[in-house]
């Protein structure tokens, strides 16, 4: 079981970091074709593709695999079910594509004072590649709840490949301008959406039965209203530093989170392995509180994020100035460690969100995080204006932590939480502490010193706190009998 775990684990990490890796691997062609002005902008376009995307996607994503364990055993329920909330969704795309041609230029001319951003053509472009990768998002995140890691795995191969391609041939014949990303963008869209559609129609088919839609809208409008706020939470810096610095600094912001994509992927992945071995754990025994089987994947995943944590800290200001000429990027290395530090939360906020999603309680979502979100936008508002890029990341940061909170204190009620807080909550914090201490307390003159520092205390953390977990690594590569 261990090895079987560890595989998927590898695949679905890998699998999940392609997106990431094509944002990395087309970085350097950025940075060297455009300017730290037109890379804002960008951010910009990436940013509403998203929020167009969480909106197609209306939950879909996380309805139909929490809800095939239902169907799983009869396969022609299983087919009407899949193939009926595909309608729905392909209502929804259409419908938002027709919302947003007529009132797109509209909303852009009014939110955007610069004139580099528009709604035609590159604003509408966004408006369609968010419909195509929210098909492609629930196929890819269904793959997952059903086991099947190699085909993710394809799947986001071919997403890849497509993207970086298309987006390479584009800045090659249209150098210094965003003709490049956004048609690449576009176009491996498009590839991904065929692929999506041809898969789901052939293995569940196309139909349209409203029995099998109940609980539907019960369900997903709190997951929507959840993802729209989680947006909030992780983009709505680039629209305040937008309206109250430039657009440069937007690029700056946006280019120094980039440089972190690979904590957040390589969690997503994680995450993608263990909630399945959870939830399928929960459904065969029925146990509503957590039990010491459960609480291992959740010490994995904090070992693995304090390890990949400590390497990007103590590299990331090493290297990527190296495979980024342009001086005007190197101004966002200096925020790296700061924005590190908000990635250690997602072990606990795990922890206190999954038996949300299983026990179907989703109409809390909206209403934890709109918390976040209100403090997202008050504190990011005056922290932004009054210290800028700092000011943005630190309230990033701050409300990563207030988030586990909220989501705790609207949790606990629907599951009974029993686990080790030093290993979950205690050494995360410590572990900030220490960042916050050798980077912005002592003022090292190289990154060497508080990297190596900072790197060995994680060390430290895992060989100590983490030894049990460490012993079980071996068994994880052994074959099974």
């Amino acid at each position: 079981m261990l090895k079987k775990i560890f595989s998927s684990t590898i695949l679905f990490s890998i699998g999940g970091l392609l997106p990431t890796m094509a944002s990395l691997v087309l970085l350097l062609p950025y940075t060297q074709n455009l300017t730290i002005a037109d890379y804002g902008a960008l951010s910009i376009y990436i940013s509403f593709t998203l929020l167009l995307q969480i909106i197609v996607n209306f939950g879909v994503d996380v309805f139909i695999p929490i809800h095939h364990y239902e169907y799983q055993d009869d396969i022609v329920k299983m087919r009407k079910f899949v193939g009926t909330i595909l309608t729905v969704v392909l209502a929804i795309s259409l419908l938002s594509i027709l919302i947003m041609l007529l009132s797109g230029n509209f909303l852009f001319e009014h939110i955007f004072q610069h004139k580099n951003i528009s709604f035609f053509p590159f604003g509408f472009m966004c408006v369609v590649t968010a419909v195509f990768n929210a098909i492609f998002k629930i196929y890819t995140t269904f793959l997952i709840y059903r086991q099947k890691p190699w085909k993710f795995l394809w799947f986001n191969l071919f997403n890849f490949v497509l993207t970086v391609i298309i987006s390479l041939i584009g800045l090659y014949l249209y150098p210094n301008t965003l003709i490049g990303p956004i048609w690449g963008r576009l176009l491996s869209g498009v590839g991904i959406f065929v692929l999506s559609m041809y898969f789901f129609i052939s293995e569940f088919g196309i139909c349209f039965d409203s029995t099998m839609l109940k609980g539907f809208r019960k369900f997903c409008v709190p997951v929507l209203l959840f993802g729209i706020l989680t947006w909030i939470l992780s983009y709505i810096n680039n629209y305040i530093l937008n309206a109250t610095d430039t657009i440069s600094d937007v690029g700056v912001y946006d280019f120094a989170i980039k440089c972190t994509l690979l904590i957040e992927f390589s969690q997503n992945g994680l995450t993608s392995a263990i909630a399945p071995k959870i939830y399928q754990m929960w459904k065969d025994t029925g146990i509503t509180k957590s039990t010491v089987a459960e609480n291992k994947f959740h010490h994995l995943f904090a070992l693995v994020t304090i390890l990949i944590v400590a390497v990007n800290i103590l590299t990331l200001p090493i290297i990527v100035p190296i495979l980024v000429k342009k001086q005007a990027y190197h101004a966002a290395f200096q925020y790296l460690p700061l924005i590190c530090c908000g990635f250690l939360f997602r072990g606990i906020y795990n922890l206190y969100v999954f038996p949300i999603y299983y026990f179907k309680k989703t109409h809390l979502l909206p209403k934890l995080v709109l918390v976040s979100a209100i403090l997202q936008i008050i504190l990011g508002i005056y922290l932004t204006k009054t210290f800028g890029i700092w000011g943005a990341i630190s309230t990033t940061v701050f409300i990563k932590g207030t988030q586990v909170i909220i989501l705790w204190f609207g949790s606990r009620k629907i599951f009974d939480y029993h686990f080790n807080i030093f290993k979950m909550i205690m050494m995360p914090l410590l572990y900030i502490v220490t960042i916050i201490v050798v980077y912005f307390v002592f003022h090292f003159d190289n990154y060497w010193a508080p990297g190596i520092i900072q790197f060995l205390f994680a060390i430290i953390i895992i060989l100590i706190v983490f030894r049990n977990e460490i012993k079980q690594v071996p068994s994880l590569l052994k074959t099974n009998s």
